[in-house]
């Protein structure tokens, strides 16, 4: 157990990483001062009441080198703890709160309802932001995050949600939306923290967000569970229900039943003895082996963007951050457009994007038509043997 942990409560856990202590302490404290649920289902007011949401304020620390090509190489040194206020100067390891795992507790405790409450990981989510915003970054964080968790090795461990917060359409970076925001006078400050809407209101609100949708998404987990049940003793009492008689003659059982089973998963199949690829946040099982563009793309056949290709003596080559489908799947909903994006057919969290003209891989290569899901949106599956 950790600090602030209510014994009697369920503790969803949330990392709120930053580049400053001093921002990061700023959100975490207008996240203690304004209610942590809001804007529920009055049906999941009941479940709130048992669980307790746990803020961490941490501050990622990066490092660099110069490798023997004379490239500068940035490495995540660190993440830390600052305190539940985030005011200690000196941080520790977020490692012990991973180790705090919520299974430990009482399987059978209970809510108001009478259904069971949802377990947490040592820590639920990753929310980052207050100087942290570029895709490598995060990438970084992700890595340390799963090699801590140990998800990567134990699949059936609920993945760890993990989200940068993202500008306001009318900025093109976060960069530019901070930037604005010191901008403004104290009372402009006083007010966008008041709605929320830009600087530390808006990543203390995306914070709780998070929080509220990893409850909503344990909790939801074990409704559909019960559902399930639920409509499978249905159909097993109407089984056993004695033939009803009409006019003295016994009618003959009507075996079939209107009820049907929630299913979310995509219609069809995929075959297990080959790789799968899941939707990380849900583990719903997205395509398989099958699905990949065959035959794959050559890394680096094209150089658009410097950007995004580094050579280094002409013979580097960056690697592909990216999985491209070669054909669409009913899951993915309507794309009759030139391009979209789609999304994950169970959570709805935004997996990927295709564009029937093509998109560029990281690694270079133009590929024509592109369906593509960023590696870091998916667990890969390894065959069933």
């Amino acid at each position: 157990m950790t600090e602030n942990d209510d014994l009697s409560k369920r503790v969803c856990r949330v990392a709120v990483v930053g580049a400053q202590r001093i921002r990061v302490a700023k959100v975490v404290s207008l996240l203690t001062r304004v209610p942590e649920h809001n804007d529920i289902e009055s049906t999941l007011i009941p479940v709130y009441r048992e669980i307790s949401i746990q803020y961490l304020p941490c501050v990622a620390n990066f490092g660099s080198y110069e490798n023997e090509s004379g490239e500068t190489i940035k490495y995540l040194a660190s993440v830390e703890y600052h305190g539940s206020e985030g005011k200690n100067l000196k941080g520790s390891s977020i490692a012990p709160f991973f180790d705090a795992d919520d299974s430990i507790k009482d399987e059978e405790s209970s809510i108001t309802s009478n259904k069971k409450l949802p377990f947490f990981p040592g820590v639920s989510v990753i929310a980052i932001g207050c100087g942290i915003d570029s895709e490598d970054d995060v990438k970084r964080i992700e890595t340390f995050v799963n090699a801590l968790s140990g998800s990567q090795i134990d699949s059936n461990k609920r993945p760890i949600q993990i989200e940068c917060i993202a500008p306001n359409t009318d900025y093109i970076s976060m960069k530019e939306e901070n930037e604005a925001y010191k901008a403004l006078d104290t009372e402009g400050k006083a007010e966008a923290t008041r709605l929320q809407t830009i600087g530390p209101g808006k990543m203390a609100k995306f914070a709780s967000s998070l929080a509220q949708r990893a409850i909503e998404t344990a909790y939801g987990d074990i409704v559909e569970v019960e559902k399930n049940a639920s409509v499978q003793e249905q159909q097993e009492m109407t089984l056993d229900e004695p033939a009803i008689k009409e006019n003295g003659i016994p009618k003959k059982e009507d075996t079939s039943t209107e009820l049907e089973i929630p299913h979310a998963e995509p219609p069809r199949v995929v075959d297990p003895g080959k790789t799968r690829y899941a939707c990380r946040r849900c583990r719903t099982i997205l395509f398989g082996e099958n699905d990949l563009e065959d035959p794959p793309h050559t890394p680096s056949r094209h150089n658009f963007s410097m950007a995004k290709v580094h050579h280094a003596g002409g013979n580097s080559v960056q690697r592909c951050q990216s999985i491209f489908l070669g054909t669409a799947s009913d899951w993915m909903g309507d794309m009759n457009e030139a391009e979209g994006k789609f999304s994950c057919p169970k959570c709805s969290t935004k997996l990927g994007h295709y564009s029937w003209s093509g998109a560029q891989c990281s690694c270079g290569t133009w590929v024509v038509p592109a369906i593509q899901v960023p590696a870091s949106k998916v667990d890969i599956i390894a065959p069933f043997r």
